[in-house]
C-alpha cells in the first residue's frame, strides 16, 4: 500500500467515525426530551460513542450548519428545543409526504399492508397510554421511526 492509499484509507476511517457520530447524535442525542435545552460536551458525547474528540466536532459541525445545535465556546455544545412552529411545520410537510408515499404503496398489485397498518396502531397506543414521561416519548420517537423506514 503506497502512501495516497493509506491517506485515503485514513480519510475513509475519519468520515465513516464522522458520520458514525453523527448518526448516534441524530438518533439518541437530537430526539431525546430529556436533551433538549442543554449543554453538552464533546467530550462527554467522546466518551459515550468510544471515539476522540475530533470526529465528534466534525459532526457538531454538520448539526450545527443544518441549525439543530448550536455551538458554544467554553460552554459545549446547546442542544435548542424544538419549537411548537417547527413541530407544525414538520408534521404539515410529512402529512403531504405519507399521504403521497401511501397512496403510491397501496396501488402496487400485490402490496402486503400488513406491516403498514401495525406501526399506527402502535404509535396509538402510545400517544392513548396518557402523560408520556422521557421513556415513553423516545418510545414514541422510536416507533415513528422504525414506521417511516422501508421494509
Amino acid at each position: 500500500m503506497n502512501q495516497a492509499d493509506t491517506a485515503d484509507t485514513r480519510a475513509g476511517q475519519a468520515l465513516a467515525t464522522r458520520d458514525e457520530v453523527l448518526a448516534y447524535l441524530r438518533e439518541n442525542v437530537l430526539t431525546d426530551p430529556d436533551v433538549q435545552d442543554t449543554f453538552l460536551s464533546e467530550q462527554a458525547i467522546a466518551d459515550t460513542v468510544g471515539v476522540s474528540r475530533t470526529p465528534v466536532r466534525e459532526a457538531l459541525v454538520v448539526l450545527a450548519s443544518e441549525d439543530l445545535v448550536r455551538l458554544m465556546p467554553k460552554r459545549g455544545v446547546f442542544i435548542p428545543a424544538t419549537t411548537s412552529r417547527e413541530l407544525t411545520e414538520l408534521f404539515e410537510i410529512r402529512s403531504v409526504l405519507e399521504k403521497h408515499a401511501a397512496q403510491k404503496i397501496t396501488s402496487l398489485p400485490g402490496a402486503d399492508l400488513t406491516e403498514l397498518r401495525q406501526h399506527p396502531a402502535h404509535q396509538q397506543e402510545l400517544a392513548d397510554a396518557g402523560p408520556h414521561p422521557p421513556r415513553d416519548a423516545r418510545e414514541f420517537i422510536a416507533a415513528d421511526r422504525d414506521s417511516t423506514r422501508p421494509w
